[in-house]
């Protein structure tokens, strides 16, 4: 079917995303751009991040 007949079917998965502006017809998505930003942040935030191991009880022996 080509590109052209698929977006003027009123019963295909594109029109019903449209008509609840969903996935890339959201208006209020956030950009790929703003995306990797998201990402790279977080990344930073979780490099930081330390655990440390609870007591083993080994050195009070």
């Amino acid at each position: 079917m080509p590109p052209d007949e698929y977006e003027n079917r009123t019963d295909s998965v594109l029109h019903w995303k449209k008509t609840h502006q969903l996935g890339r017809f959201d208006p209020n998505a956030p950009t790929i751009e703003q995306q990797k930003v998201t990402g790279i942040e977080r990344e930073i935030e979780e490099r930081g991040t330390t655990y440390l191991a609870p007591s083993t009880g080994f050195a009070d022996v």
